[in-house]
């Protein structure tokens, strides 16, 4: 599939492990062409953040069997085609077609992260992390595009093809999978910036470090020895631990495929061996300190809690880390370390004053199908019917007592978090619900337990601890907004918050906008929709005053600044960056900013404030 695409040099290949700078060195591969551009994957697949009317819903949580519902089919083709395969901008450019005016106070880049060469996966999550940067400076804007190279990638393209499994969909094409447990790090799900550098996030695996101007990837990061490189599974001692890499590339190699037939396996062992950590796709900022907040994880077999065994019995060590800002020390400043029963799925976590708070989805994982080779990564995740979603308080501060507090609520999945405070004895959170797992594909596999029509069905909610550290705290669940939303965000800058916006889609005309939520008064302040199958993605929030990391409580002036969102023509293919003014939504784009080509659909992204070198 990837014949047309692997013509010309490119400039970086992941091959050895260099501990002590933290990174994998480069060296030159091949680069896609232009003969790439313009195919669009032609599998219909549900992502799980898509958002629908509210009036062609169905009963929330209500068990669907077999496919998505087909009154969302309209919605779903226009979605299909924002799939599109691109080449990269290596060079740059400014962009001259804007229209409107670009604010002259906007000073900084947007980076974006999200997947590219679609052909040769059964999934679009499952393709190469694709970077884009968007600079503002004085009124005028530049753009950039590279893919991330990771070496996996660097494989795939030298074959032509895809030749490990992927996280969501995609398996070995002659499905010879049995005992491969590595799993593709794509590096394409969200970015972060911390100490000059810009870090590409894929949370199965370790960060890559990218220029933050030119976007050259320069390798993968154990960020100062905090994420080890290495399958996110500890067997408890190194031999054990290099037997399961050992153990894969076996798998590898009889999976026939003729590039692990060698003596030499083409990926470093280091990869391969378990004993390493995998982070986040979601780190934060803290509002009063501005350090870099985030959390790797890995898996260990042991049993911590008799009431939640599974086979094989395991246990999640998730260590959370704070890292300067001045950038004085590599090593994070506040390191603390938990572990938690069985199987964690974490996508994302709340940061408050004083804890980290993430939410335990009811779910676990069938190692047995992942094992066989019957099921990749996601589609091991099963639901667990009748069990309570889980919300757990971790403390911030390194010498205070490592008692978790935990608490249950009605059975729900949560991907994001909007924000989080704690008021007086009250823990307040805001997220997004869906009633239960999504699926990850437009068939869900009957053994995982999930309706698929789940996706469709997410609420922002406000979950509220009361009177957190005493003994009858209890917690109540309330809805903040009684139609679809996903990708949120808030003022970066403050703890509290009275206003969250996300996308927000409209089945009917097949479209997603940008909607403000009032949370005081549980509805839409403001909602802005582009035409018909037109696609606004996640809304990034930056503030119109770089005041500093004040961490002010005070939420009335939390619209001070701009939402700035990816845009994409279903029928066009017309991309570009749309800016509107937080305080004033409905007024529609102060600018429209076109790309010369097509960019993808993208996943997450981050604003970062100064930084406009281009």
């Amino acid at each position: 599939a990837f014949e047309s695409v692997i013509n010309h040099p490119t400039n970086t290949m992941c091959d050895m492990v260099c501990r002590g700078a933290g990174v994998l060195a480069p060296v030159p591969v091949p680069r896609a062409s232009r003969a790439s551009r313009g195919r669009r994957l032609s599998t219909r697949m549900t992502p799980s953040a898509i958002q629908t009317d509210d009036g062609v819903a169905t009963a929330r949580g209500a068990p669907v069997a077999g496919t998505v519902d087909p009154r969302y089919n309209k919605f779903l083709d226009a979605w299909d085609k924002t799939f599109v395969n691109v080449d990269e901008e290596v060079d740059g450019y400014e962009i001259v077609d804007v229209e409107g005016t670009i604010p002259a106070g906007l000073h900084g880049t947007l980076y974006r992260n999200g997947p590219n060469a679609f052909d040769a996966v059964d999934h679009p999550y499952d393709a190469d992390g694709f970077i884009a940067s968007l600079v503002l400076e004085g009124g005028k804007a530049w753009f950039r595009s590279r893919f991330v190279e990771t070496a996996e990638r660097t494989v795939d393209r030298s074959v032509g093809r895809t030749v490990f499994r992927g996280t969501f969909l995609t398996q070995r094409r002659d499905g010879q999978n049995f005992g491969d447990m590595h799993v593709k790090n794509t590096s394409n799900t969200n970015v972060m910036f911390f100490n000059g550098a810009l870090y590409s996030l894929f949370e199965a695996g370790q960060p890559y470090r990218l220029d933050a101007t030119t976007l050259d990837t320069q390798g993968i990061s154990d960020m100062a020895g905090t994420t080890p490189v290495g399958l996110p599974f500890d067997l408890g001692s190194e031999f054990s631990n290099n037997m399961m890499g050992a153990m894969a590339r076996f798998a590898q190699k009889m999976s026939g495929e003729e590039i692990f037939a060698g003596q030499e396996h083409p990926l470093p062992a280091a990869l391969m061996n378990a004993g390493g950590w995998a982070m986040t796709a979601h780190p934060s900022i803290c509002p009063s300190t501005g350090r870099l907040v985030t959390f790797s994880y890995t898996m260990r077999i042991g049993v911590l809690d008799p009431k939640e065994i599974s086979f094989p019995p395991m246990y999640t060590e998730i260590r959370f880390m704070e890292f300067d800002p001045r950038g004085k020390s590599e090593s994070p400043v506040v390191s603390r370390t938990v572990k938690l029963p069985g199987y964690a799925f974490l996508h994302d976590f709340a940061l408050t004053e004083n804890h980290y708070v993430i939410f335990l989805n009811p779910v676990t994982v069938d190692t047995g199908r992942y094992l066989s080779g019957k099921a990749p990564a996601a589609g091991s995740v099963k639901w667990v019917e009748g069990k309570p979603t889980r919300l757990v308080m971790i403390p911030r501060d390194p010498d205070a007592a490592t008692d978790l507090k935990s608490f249950t609520l009605p059975a729900s999945f949560v991907f994001h978090h909007a924000g989080a405070y704690e008021e007086g004895e009250d823990l307040v959170v805001d997220s997004v619900h869906y009633p239960s797992m999504p699926a990850v594909g437009k068939a869900s596999n009957p053994e995982q337990g999930l309706d698929p029509n789940a996706a469709f069905l997410s609420r922002l909610k406000r979950t509220r601890v009361h009177n957190w550290r005493s003994e009858h705290a209890r917690v109540s669940v309330e809805e903040l907004f009684d139609q679809y939303l996903e990708m949120v965000s808030t003022d970066p800058r403050r703890w509290r918050h009275r206003h969250v916006y996300g996308y927000r889609s409209d089945f009917e005309n097949a479209r997603i906008g940008i909607a403000k939520v009032d949370t005081e008064n549980k509805e839409a302040s403001s909602t802005w929709f582009p035409s018909p199958r037109q696609f606004l993605l996640e809304p990034v929030f930056a503030p119109r005053t770089n005041a500093g990391c004040q961490g002010r409580a005070h939420e009335d002036d939390d619209d001070d600044g701009w939402l700035i969102a990816q845009f994409f023509d279903a029928d066009t293919s017309r991309s570009g960056f749309f800016i509107f003014d937080s305080a004033n939504l409905t007024a529609g784009p102060t600018a429209k900013l076109w790309l010369r080509a097509p960019l993808p659909s993208s996943l997450h992204g981050t604003w970062v404030s100064g930084q406009t070198t281009h």
